[in-house]
């Protein structure tokens, strides 16, 4: 998916990249990358990357290295940003203030002396730009096109979609589980063929898991505190025992009332009640029966489509309908209920359309300058 924005979080359109920065060149021809975390004249430790989340320090002696390669601070930092670009959807100008003010501004602050300043200024003036036009225009980017105001009801399906694909991945980034998958359902009811719909089952499946590992966790934790509570009771007098299953059950009851809220508004994922046993296990169904639904759906082929009408939107800008109509006809075959085609198709007809008129006009002339 494409990365987009919405009045609701801020995404960029760049892959992040873990650059540790640094190379050791060892005699036998083996390159070690990471990061050097020290270095005397026996041996040089360095952090590996082993996983996505996995690092491990390999130490290596002097005698077997023929080369180091360490990058300086402002290179690291540079190439994190190198490929930062505006999104190809963005909804409101302040998307390009957070860009220019947590990857841009930071980088000239901190090495205002580097070699690389320019580089980064010119990043930050495409930013600058395309705010600056959304201002003047009152347009909004969709899809890499701009967009007047009386443009936006005809594309409202698929930018009311993305929108909530955002509130998605803001509620994920905060840990807020629950309520990605209730966002998640609301996708699902009233965006099933967006091209963010993909986007949105991909993260509710992320969500799910994590969901998941921390009710267990929860669970694990509550049946040590009900032991540990259990035994402090036992030792406690009545009066203190009568106190403490009084304050239990007005914290049950007022879970409970919560939860018959949740349901009423139409919720299927209530909010985590750590100490809540029957909240747990009943969040705990809802997303077990969400992961069952989830995995039936056919995500590769779905997020193929969406990649394959965007490519041949690609392709329609520079005129190669034959790429195009390829493209076209692949991501139908994928998911034929891809809200994009039938836009994209229509695009296409035109861009023939146009390309038959221009081939007559040429043949035309061509014709009267025989005369």
């Amino acid at each position: 998916m494409k990365a987009i924005y919405s009045a609701f979080v801020f995404t960029f359109a760049f892959i992040p990249v873990l650059l540790f920065g640094d190379t050791v060149l060892l005699k036998s021809g083996e390159k070690v990358e990471g990061k050097i975390t020290s270095s005397s004249a026996d041996e040089v430790s360095i952090e590996v990357k082993v996983s996505p989340t996995i690092r491990d320090e390999r130490i290596i002696e002097r005698a077997d290295i023929a080369k180091i390669d360490a990058m300086t601070p402002d290179e690291v930092a540079f190439y994190k940003i190198k490929d930062l670009h505006p999104a190809d959807t963005v909804l409101k100008p302040d998307y390009y203030d957070v860009a220019i003010q947590n990857k841009i501004q930071p980088f000239l602050t901190q090495f205002a002396y580097s070699s690389y300043v320019p580089e980064v200024r010119k990043i930050g003036a495409v930013f600058d730009a395309e705010k600056a036009r959304m201002i003047k225009t009152e347009e909004i980017k969709f899809e890499g096109d701009w967009l007047k105001k009386g443009d936006y009801e005809k594309n409202r399906y698929e930018i009311d979609a993305q929108a909530l694909l955002d509130q998605m991945e803001e509620a994920s980034a905060k840990g807020e589980y629950p309520k990605v998958l209730n966002l998640y359902d609301r996708m699902k009811k009233n965006f099933p063929k967006s091209a963010s719909y993909p986007a949105a089952v991909s993260s509710a499946w992320s969500n799910i898991n994590k969901l998941n590992k921390t009710i267990s966790a929860f669970l694990v934790q509550l049946n040590a505190n009900e032991k540990t509570r259990e035994e402090k009771l036992q030792i406690s007098t009545v009066t203190e025992q009568e106190q403490v299953r009084q304050a239990i059950a007005r914290e049950k009851a007022a879970i409970n009332a919560a939860v018959e809220t949740s349901k009423k508004n139409g919720l299927r994922f209530i909010s985590l009640y750590p100490n809540n046993r029957d909240a747990l296990v009943a969040l705990q169904e809802s997303v077990h029966t969400a992961a069952t639904e989830i995995n039936a759906i056919p995500l590769s082929a779905m997020a193929r489509s969406v990649q394959l009408t965007r490519e041949a939107q690609k392709a329609l800008n520079i005129f190669d309908l034959t790429v195009a109509e390829n493209d076209l006809t692949e991501a139908r075959q994928l998911w034929p209920e891809n809200d994009l085609i039938p836009t994209i198709d229509g695009r296409l007809k035109d861009r023939k359309a146009q390309l038959e008129k221009s081939n007559k006009a040429q043949k035309d002339s061509v014709q009267r300058a025989a005369k």
